[in-house]
């Protein structure tokens, strides 16, 4: 039996408490705790018709329609909730940004939340209790257990958002909107910045450090913070199968937690050290002399002059490959190597994102930071010159490519480390001087 339904914390309208949608969430997926309760949930009336009643965006911050909680049942909402949580875990709006573009169109991104939707709910449980209005690939025609991306490229013409991305069409059964009177399907299904695309108009933006610490405008997460949260998540699912059995979660939210905890493919601190040995063991620890610091001693010893200890940064760039012949997944193998690049060196990556030119250059510790710019022709020679010019010069420069491309007729002033992604012929055209280290897609 539900419990009956109270006064909402926003004091709006009658309907069940945020705390029992919360705790309803939690009973069916209590792995996702963590993301459910460091949610920060903002009421905005008339979101329902805008958006479906439920929406994200890139701060953890997830939106809800009040008149949700008193024309929903709660397992409907707490599916709600697990749907919206889930756009953020799966990092819909860092994929969004690394879509390619298709036969010349720019990302879609009414197009892309449809997509995220059929790989989130396809799960047991949502499919259970979500609303019928909602999308799922069996209404479709597509399969279940795809990734986003699978679905952007192969959902039907006609589905590319807007009206027809909702389903709005379709009856609403019972647990949907349709059961109030009055209350129809929501002209439109739209998840928010969180499940990709720019920020919509009931969103807060990026946190105010100068609003009231306890407003929702102050309380939006960084990358950092919704990173942290994502590998306490995949912790737990692991922990929830150990102990409930594989059948527990299901194989995608399996799947994911495997990939957020999964190790870079490539053993980066042998890989570098074999390149620049010395460097990399004075980043570690070694130290060295230098007389332009004062020695901690120095007013102690009179005139005697000693030099004072100091530990060299390594600076790396990292050109990444985003032309046509690099695929979505074969630009995420890459980017999935930049955390451990930046564990073996200590210290942030410059990134600069390559085609046939070169974008403006990123400084990243989190692969998830990257905006990936793409995408056309092969050379990565521009993106090794861009490099070479950076300031801090670089003291080792990383390709992430498939090698269909040309390379400089001489040997780089720095060492090159070539991450070659995929199984491609050409890898044997990478010039004998630069090391070369192998991801297969």
């Amino acid at each position: 039996m539900q419990p009956r339904p109270t006064v909402n914390h926003s004091g709006r309208e009658d309907g069940f408490p945020l705390t029992a949608v919360r705790l309803q969430a939690r009973r069916f997926m209590p792995y996702q705790a963590r993301g459910l309760y460091a949610a920060v949930l903002v009421p905005v009336p008339g979101l329902r018709q805008k958006s479906g009643g439920w929406a994200c965006d890139e701060y953890g911050r997830v939106y809800y329609d009040p008149i949700m909680l008193t024309t929903e049942t709660l397992e409907a909402l707490g599916a709600d909730l697990l749907h919206e949580i889930a756009h953020i875990l799966r990092r819909h709006a860092i994929r969004f940004k690394r879509l390619p573009v298709m036969n010349g169109m720019k990302p879609n991104h009414k197009r892309w939340n449809i997509a995220g939707d059929c790989e989130i709910d396809d799960d047991s449980v949502l499919k259970e209790h979500l609303q019928d209005w909602c999308v799922f690939p069996h209404k479709l025609g597509l399969p279940e257990g795809k990734l986003a991306e699978w679905y952007y490229v192969n959902l039907p013409e006609d589905d590319e958002g807007g009206d027809e991305g909702g389903q709005p069409g379709d009856e609403p059964g019972e647990g949907g909107s349709g059961d109030s009177p009055g209350e129809g399907p929501p002209s439109s299904c739209d998840c928010g910045s969180g499940a990709g695309g720019p920020e919509r108009e009931w969103e807060l933006g990026p946190p105010d450090p100068d609003a009231d610490p306890d407003s929702p405008e102050a309380q939006g997460m960084s990358e950092g913070e919704l990173e942290a949260i994502r590998q306490h998540v995949a912790e737990e699912v692991r922990k929830h199968v150990q102990q409930n059995g594989i059948g527990s979660v299901s194989q995608h939210w399996q799947e994911w937690a495997n990939e957020t905890l999964a190790p870079p493919t490539i053993p980066w601190q042998q890989t570098l050290s074999r390149v620049m040995r010395a460097s990399i063991e004075m980043s570690e620890g070694a130290e060295d002399y230098t007389y332009r610091k004062i020695n901690r001693r120095q007013s102690a010893l009179g005139g005697i002059i000693l030099p004072a200890m100091y530990k060299p940064k390594i600076e790396v760039a990292l050109v990444l490959d985003t032309s046509g012949s690099m695929s979505t997944q074969m630009v995420e193998s890459g980017l999935s190597e930049i955390n451990g690049i930046c564990r073996a060196v200590g210290s942030a990556v410059t990134v600069f994102c390559c085609d046939t030119s070169v974008s403006a250059s990123q400084k990243v510790v989190n692969a998830s930071r990257v905006e990936i710019d793409r995408r056309g022709g092969t050379d990565m020679r521009v993106g090794i010159e861009a490099a070479l010019k950076a300031t801090p010069r670089p003291h080792v420069i990383i390709v992430v490519t498939d090698c269909e491309t040309d390379w400089p007729d001489k040997r780089p002033s720095v060492p090159v480390v070539v991450c070659a992604v995929g199984k491609s012929s050409w890898i044997e055209h990478v010039p004998s001087w630069a090391k070369t280290v192998n991801i297969e897609d």
